[in-house]
């Protein structure tokens, strides 16, 4: 559904993707508008990094009043938000996933991501390109803005926060010559083999216990199937099962760039020279019907700050789809989730595996 967002610049139509026309959410929030009302009090010539747009907002809104702008992220989910958007306005805002180095910009607009480890992350790599007294201003809900992300911006240069607005808050950073050391890598270790996740990467540094539920019914399988990690995070579902059943094709797929990316660094370290593949994507979208063995998925309930089922649900049609005859998912859910619900919805037959007080893993078979 496409909304008009009142700008600072003027009205910008917006949408979320994947687009819907029941979705009553809109594409922007406070953050966004002061973000851009800081910039026009601030703003030096130049091109503008902007960082974490989420649906591409700020870019487009930015590149529609004459900006050249770049966006920077890891969602995939964002980009495609992005494309929809500038296509709808007519714009261009080539856009650079994190796992890449962004360009020398001058002014950033940084939207502050849940968690503090991949802001460091974040930050530590733009004080590797920012030239000195570059202004970099990030945004977030009121709530969520704490003095530990003045205390990060402040790896750049001086930084400090500001009043309330739009019920939001920023934190303003000048890029200065001190220097910033880039993050130590972090691993952890599951079945003799070590993850590789990177910061913000979900499983980055440690097996949460809904994957380690899951972990328990990744069965081994004889001949060649092919196995996809749905969602891989940083990929210990995927490890286990390639070890599992050494004939397995496996497919790592994540919305994720930089999930993917510490999937690939997991799967190279164990299995040096065996191949799989690794995709970025929305679910199983652009994936071959009636081309896969074993799906195995821990979906996400969040998107940004919002508890949601629509991810999970739009994980469990893709994965219908692409199940051959005799093919099964496994997932792994909590428990107040109710995800047998909305798996009946697509599969014929779903039955409980395991569960604990706060997990469940169901098995889903023979699509409807």
């Amino acid at each position: 559904m496409t909304r008009t967002w009142e700008s600072p610049l003027g009205p910008v139509p917006l949408t979320r993707w994947p687009v819907r026309d029941d979705d009553p959410l809109q594409a922007w929030d406070g953050a966004d508008t002061y973000l851009i009302e800081a910039l026009l009090e601030r703003a030096t010539p130049g091109p503008i990094l902007v960082v974490g747009d989420a649906f591409g907002g700020l870019s487009v809104a930015l590149a529609a009043h004459g900006w050249s702008v770049t966006g920077w992220g890891d969602s995939e989910l964002a980009r495609l938000s992005l494309e929809v958007n500038a296509r709808r306005l007519g714009v261009d805002v080539p856009w650079i996933p994190l796992t890449q180095t962004p360009p020398a910009s001058p002014t950033v607009l940084v939207r502050i991501p849940k968690g503090l480890k991949r802001l460091e992350w974040t930050l530590r790599r733009l004080s590797d390109v920012l030239p000195e007294g570059a202004t970099v201003l990030l945004g977030a809900k009121s709530k969520q803005v704490q003095k530990s992300h003045v205390a990060l911006a402040e790896l750049l240069g001086p930084a400090a926060s500001t009043r309330a607005a739009h019920r939001s808050r920023l934190v303003i950073a000048t890029r200065d010559a001190s220097e910033c050391a880039p993050m130590a890598k972090r691993s952890w270790s599951v079945e003799g083999m070590q993850v590789r996740g990177r910061p913000g990467v979900f499983g980055e540094d440690r097996c949460d216990p809904g994957t380690a539920l899951l972990l328990e019914e990744v069965p081994r399988l004889d001949g060649a199937p092919r196995i996809v990690d749905l969602g891989c995070g940083a990929g210990p579902l995927g490890l286990v099962a390639g070890a599992r059943s050494l004939g397995a094709s496996l497919l790592f797929r994540d919305a994720s760039h930089a999930a993917v990316a510490s999937a690939r660094d997991g799967w190279e370290d164990a299995f040096p020279g065996r191949e799989a593949s690794f995709e970025v994507g929305d679910a199983m979208d652009g994936v071959e019907a009636a081309s896969c063995d074993l799906v195995l998925c821990n979906p996400p309930f969040h998107q940004g700050t919002e508890v949601t089922r629509r991810v999970a649900a739009h994980m469990f049609a893709g994965s219908a789809r692409a199940l051959r005859d005799g093919g099964r998912l496994l997932v792994v859910g909590n428990q107040h989730l109710g995800y047998h619900v909305g798996l009946s919805k697509v599969f014929r037959s779903v039955r409980t595996l395991r569960s604990s007080r706060r997990f469940v893993v169901l098995e889903a078979r023979t699509p409807r």
